[in-house]
């Protein structure tokens, strides 16, 4: 079976609207001629231009090939046949006999998997070197984690006003620090305390998050108390990486999830992009987070889940107290699509949510945001700041970049949400109303 690709996630592949508007006009289905697939999930196609092409994409990796000339790569062409296949999948029928430019292609992939996959064995791991090297990065972090310590009591001692004035400073100096301790998983936080300094709620805000950086120094310092899944949490905040041996060992379970929405930033250090995609697990009320990272030319997205489905998921989660972040065991090759039209198992109101959140920021104090799922709620305009209303008339403010869209989709009707809660906004994801999904990101 043809894995099943979304207008949305074909977007994913267009780089440009210049790409968008030519691939648009070499969509129709009459235009491609001698279709076909393979059961590798190879599509195939020609179609004529100055020329007669031959196009090909491979569905789970989005990766394209074609005959033309272009120096510009996905082509026009190959994005053409893949919008075609998005409207017309039934329209390619899977065939043994592939092309013979095609079979090149497929050929070129395999050798390509083979040789990251079938390089020298793996060295066996030296876990008395492997200790060594974590002792030794351990002291790094110690030296760096007491130099974190120094400079926020030092920070409260100067003022936050005064510390506002010499920010650049400051901040530059325990960035540098921080990163020549190996605990680079902590600049994200110093960041935020830096933008904090200068946000509209500045004395709350930057309290905020010097309270979470004092809490990351003594967690750290105590460590050896910790439970051990809230230890393995302290230590993926910090910078500790799971090696691919380790990860391989993470069990994993096959659920049911929808998939409610996806956030991308740039990284602190300007070098790359983040991606999270949220999930939502209804029987259990519970989120799931996969975090994907775009570092230059090097490295892209996988291929996002599409969005507003629910189909089963094999994930395999990240040690921690209250299992979060999560990574795919396997590429779902199809959609399994529900009879249910919006997500179940949300919550009916946000003391439900709060009480929920509270449970599990008790089991794990280092989590600074989640997804929420909240039925019944109403919008509210007080002072151009647009709020959530839910059954109870408990208010929470939302965080949108154009929150007059918002308001002109969903009006005065009722509509379900999907956000992002910090602890103090909903930075909105989606939102349901009428059997229908609006994304606003």
């Amino acid at each position: 079976m043809l894995m099943t690709i979304t207008a949305e996630q074909a977007q994913q592949a267009i780089p440009d609207a210049n790409s968008q508007k030519a691939a648009k006009k070499l969509s129709r289905c009459e235009d491609w001629h001698n279709k076909g697939a393979s059961s590798e999930q190879w599509i195939w196609g020609e179609i004529t231009g100055s020329a007669i092409y031959q196009s090909a994409v491979f569905l789970p990796e989005l990766k394209f090939e074609c005959s033309c000339p272009s120096f510009k790569r996905p082509c026009k062409h190959a994005l053409g046949l893949l919008l075609c296949y998005v409207d017309h999948q039934i329209l390619f029928p899977m065939v043994d006999e592939q092309p013979e430019r095609v079979k090149k292609w497929i050929e070129k992939k395999h050798k390509a998997s083979q040789k990251a996959t079938s390089s020298e064995p793996a060295k066996a791991v030296d876990p008395e070197a492997r200790a060594k090297r974590l002792a030794a990065r351990e002291k790094k972090v110690d030296d760096g984690i007491g130099t974190l310590e120094v400079w926020l009591h030092d920070l409260v001692r100067l003022g936050l006003a005064k510390a506002r004035q010499d920010s650049y400073s400051l901040f530059n100096q325990i960035s540098t620090r921080l990163t020549d301790a190996q605990a680079t998983g902590l600049l994200a936080w110093i960041e935020a305390l830096h933008t904090a300094l200068f946000t509209e709620h500045w004395q709350q805000d930057s309290l905020n998050w010097l309270g979470r950086l004092n809490l990351v120094v003594h967690l750290w310092q105590r460590r050896s108390q910790l439970d051990p899944l809230l230890q393995a949490e302290l230590r993926q905040l910090i910078g500790f990486t799971m090696t691919s041996d380790q990860l391989a060992t993470l069990p994993f379970e096959k659920k049911h999830y929808w998939t409610l929405g996806h956030k991308i930033g740039a990284l602190n250090d300007g070098k790359g992009r983040y991606r999270r995609q949220w999930l939502w697990q209804p029987e259990q009320q519970q989120p799931a987070l996969l975090l994907d990272f775009e570092i230059g030319s090097f490295t892209h997205f996988p291929l996002a889940l599409p969005l507003g489905q629910l189909q089963p998921l094999a994930l395999q989660f990240y040690p921690s107290s209250v299992p979060c972040r999560a990574k795919l065991a396997e590429q779902p090759s199809t959609i399994a699509f529900s009879n249910d039209s919006i997500p179940q198992g949300a919550f009916a109101h946000f003391e439900q949510a709060l009480q929920h959140h509270a449970s599990r920021l008790s089991h794990n104090p280092l989590m600074t945001q989640e997804c929420w799922l909240v039925e019944n709620l109403y919008l509210h305009l007080i002072d151009n700041r647009v709020y959530a209303v839910d059954q109870q008339q408990a208010l929470l403010p939302l965080s949108i970049q154009d929150h007059w869209k918002l308001m002109a989709a969903v009006g005065d009707q009722a509509f379900l949400l999907a956000a992002e809660w910090n602890g103090q906004q909903l930075d909105v994801l989606s939102v349901w109303q009428n059997n229908q999904m609006s994304c606003f990101y």
